[in-house]
């Protein structure tokens, strides 16, 4: 009996300690969740703050980029990291204001291409289109000094120049566009300042031509008898234009020209464009000039005092002599004259 008693005595304090061990089990799981869950909201947190301070930090490099004080809050803040893009168009810009401060127009606009080409390759276009904003919010400030915008020459594209000369063979291909502005013509690869040796001229060579052929089509449609095809066929030729004009927009000076081909029908603004260029020029030549030097003032002789005193007084004596004044009268005279 008492046996029994121990061996119930000892279950109840296996099942008892079975029970608190589960129960501090169940405690620790769930204390190790809520460690879990909180450390996992910190993490959450800590991203969503990262998103946030990054997203501030892009936010402020832009501002300092867009108003030219990029240098300045790096040099405060530091940059952030993937950022480097914009660093190095400032510094890609902020070489081509030194140029533009020098006057030397073909480094300028290499530095300005550099610029956009590093902001594609880094931002793609959001990038591109805040450094255009920034060059032409600086342009007469910081770049292009003293340059004003002319205009543009746009080139004909392959496949319309394919289409009116009736092949591809004829196709003919030079640089895709120039912008002109009154001290230098830019293109997409290079940059010419104009001075006093540059010359614009327009070109049209070539002519329209219209073709007629029969066809096989209208030879059968248009056939009233079987075997007089060949009537309507010759009568009711195809008739096809095949326009082979070319127009090119052409500019030089010593030691460079290029061309730009444009369509033969819309070259009033090449034209336009070579009349700029050739007026700056000569305004530019006709600056260049020494002015004249001034012709020498015509001076009339003085005649000399002496002689003046002379002749008064031998006209005082004639008057004398003519009894058109008394001796007395002449005496005074006299006196005067002699400045006594």
């Amino acid at each position: 009996m008492e046996a029994k008693k121990s061996a119930s005595a000892q279950r109840a304090e296996v099942k008892g300690l079975a029970v608190a061990q589960r129960a501090e089990a169940k405690k620790f799981a769930a204390a190790q969740r809520a460690k879990t869950k909180a450390a996992s909201v910190q993490v959450k947190d800590d991203k969503r703050a990262a998103k946030v301070a990054a997203a501030e930090a892009q936010e402020a490099v832009i501002h300092a980029f867009s108003v030219g004080a990029l240098t300045e809050y790096v040099a405060e803040n530091g940059l952030p990291e993937g950022l480097s893009g914009w660093a190095e168009v400032d510094g890609r810009l902020a070489s081509a204001f030194e140029h533009a401060k020098a006057g030397r127009i073909e480094r300028e606009e290499t530095s300005i291409r550099a610029a956009l080409t590093a902001a594609k390759t880094h931002g793609g276009r959001a990038m591109r289109k805040m450094t255009e904003q920034r060059i032409t919010a600086t342009t007469g400030r910081l770049l292009r000094l003293g340059s004003s915008y002319v205009g543009r020459v746009l080139a004909e594209d392959g496949f319309s120049q394919a289409g009116r000369k009736g092949k591809l063979l004829a196709v003919t291909t030079a640089e895709k566009w120039c912008e002109i502005r009154s001290d230098r013509v830019i293109t997409p690869t290079k940059a010419y300042p104009i001075d006093a040796n540059t010359t614009a001229q327009v070109y049209l060579d070539g002519q329209a031509l219209i073709t007629q052929r029969p066809t096989l089509t209208r030879m059968v449609l248009l056939s009233p008898l079987p075997g007089s095809a060949i009537i309507p066929g010759m009568a009711l030729q195809k008739k096809e234009k095949v326009d082979l004009r070319q127009g090119e927009f052409q500019v030089g000076g010593l030691g460079w020209s290029m061309r730009v081909i444009v369509h033969p029908d819309k070259m009033s603004t090449p034209r336009q464009m070579a009349e700029q260029i050739n007026r700056h020029a000569n305004d530019i030549a006709n600056r260049s000039q020494p002015a004249p030097a001034p012709e020498p003032a015509v001076v009339a002789p003085r005649t000399p005092a002496g002689d003046d005193v002379l002749s008064r007084l031998e006209r005082l004596k004639a008057l004398v002599e003519s009894g058109a004044i008394t001796q007395a009268e002449a005496e005074a005279i006299k006196q005067e004259i002699l400045g006594r």
